[in-house]
């Protein structure tokens, strides 16, 4: 679409939702669990590490995006 010229737009849509990131960060979360689940039971202590990192990053955005949500 386009607009005229000099005239400012009064509301632009965003590209693209939260959604397919929220999707990412749960498919992270429960990789992580997964991880860190196999990890521990292997004794592989870089997929306990990697498992922690995948289950804190996730935690962190949901939180960010639920933080984000009710304000």
């Amino acid at each position: 679409m386009r607009y005229r010229e000099g005239a400012i737009p009064d509301h632009i849509d965003p590209i693209i939702s939260n959604a397919p990131l929220m999707i990412a960060a749960t498919i992270g979360l429960l990789t992580g669990v997964g991880m860190l689940w196999g990890g521990l039971r292997t004794r592989v202590f870089w997929l306990v590490f990697w498992g922690a990192c995948s289950i804190l990053a996730s935690t962190a955005y949901i939180s960010y995006f639920i933080y984000i949500s009710l304000t």
